[in-house]
């Protein structure tokens, strides 16, 4: 299995703009055929504009619950042939400018091995023990570098972890029922769960 491909839309599962169309406000998601659905899975002490003036410590326990948490829905999902790793609403490079990869070691090195320049655009790919291996690095890459959310996906369900700068990670997927089964299992009980707001009427 190829570990880098440019063009995402190869190896996603589902259709990546039809996907972004759920997020975006301008278009009409009028009975949108598929539907997603979202919950984000949050922790208390660092809600809102508590994370800005979080200790390290917790920043770095937080990381630790975040990691736990994507290794439990990993483990309950994994009937995959591999994942796939994106920026999630545009391809960028992987290491922004002036950033060289000191906060994510695991990543660089992913990058090192493979003599993938930083400057790379496209989406990594992962079996279930190489994603998580690199884990810890991926849940905390949008926070350590402020730059763009990460989405790891399934090669087979329509299924999407997203993972944010704000220190949380989101479940999205066209299957409302495996949603609520993952965010209902009680090793998940340390996060606050919040839907998405509906963004369609079912309105004939």
């Amino acid at each position: 299995m190829e570990r880098f491909v440019k063009k995402v839309s190869n190896v996603l599962p589902y259709d990546r703009e039809q996907y972004l169309d759920f997020f975006d406000e301008d278009v009409n998601l009028s009975n949108p055929t598929p539907r997603w659905f979202g919950v984000s899975l949050q922790l208390a002490p660092i809600q809102n504009q508590t994370l800005y003036v979080a200790t390290n410590e917790i920043i770095e326990h937080s990381i630790d619950l975040l990691l736990f948490a994507l290794k439990t829905i990993v483990s309950m999902l994994d009937k995959s042939r591999f994942w796939i790793v994106n920026h999630d609403d545009k391809d960028m490079e992987w290491f922004p400018v002036g950033k060289n990869g000191e906060m994510v070691p695991e990543l660089k090195a992913f990058f090192q091995q493979n003599n993938v320049p930083n400057s790379y655009r496209g989406s990594l790919v992962f079996s279930k023990d190489d994603l998580l291996l690199i884990g810890r690095d991926l849940v905390s890459y949008p926070y350590r570098f402020s730059y763009k959310n990460l989405d790891i996906s399934h090669s087979e369900l329509q299924f999407v972890i997203k993972i944010t700068g704000h220190l949380t990670i989101d479940l999205l997927s066209t299957n409302q029922t495996l949603i609520h089964q993952i965010v209902n299992d009680g090793s998940l009980s340390t996060f606050v769960k919040i839907n998405y707001r509906s963004r369609w009427s079912d309105n004939k």
